[in-house]
């Protein structure tokens, strides 16, 4: 089983590894020196892999808790809810984006991608509780925002991917 000392002391490697944990969860160690929470699972003798989020995002303790929480959605346990019924989609998205600013974003593309949901996402879903989100409601907001003429990619994606 990891430890929490055993995580930190990982050192990039020259392939992706995947330690074992316990249960099916599993910490993918990339060459970047990322490292992902996976949960590996069978189903109709078929092995499927789900993401369960990056270290140290994620702690060893949640990605155990995510883990059992999967593995019960996966036997028909419903979970508790793991939010406040009452968080505004706003909410959650100006943590998230300060999340990100202090982990994996720079300053100035943390400021486009404020400005950009500040236009088109946050008029829309902000004052909206996340309990009552459907997959559907952004769905048909993510189109909205398409028929504006916005890229629905940053321009430093690359535009055909086949060859990388």
């Amino acid at each position: 089983m990891l430890t929490d000392a055993k995580i930190r002391n990982l050192k990039p490697t020259f392939t992706r590894q995947r330690i074992a944990d316990s249960d099916g969860l599993y910490l993918e160690n990339a060459p970047t020196g990322k490292k992902i929470w996976l949960y590996r699972s069978t189903k109709d003798g078929k092995r499927t892999w789900a993401s369960l989020g990056e270290y140290p995002i994620i702690s060893l303790k949640e990605a155990r808790d995510r883990r059992d929480r999967v593995k019960g959605q996966a036997l028909g346990v419903i979970p508790p809810d793991d939010f406040d019924k009452n968080v505004t989609f706003r909410e959650v998205w100006e943590e998230w984006i300060e999340r990100k600013v202090d982990t994996v974003l720079t300053k100035n593309y943390a400021d486009d991608i404020k400005g950009r949901s500040k236009n088109h996402i946050l008029p829309v879903v902000g004052a909206r509780f996340i309990s009552e989100l459907t997959s559907a409601d952004l769905l048909r907001l993510i189109r909205r925002v398409e028929a504006t003429g916005h890229p629905s990619r940053p321009v430093w994606y690359p535009k055909d991917t086949s060859r990388h």
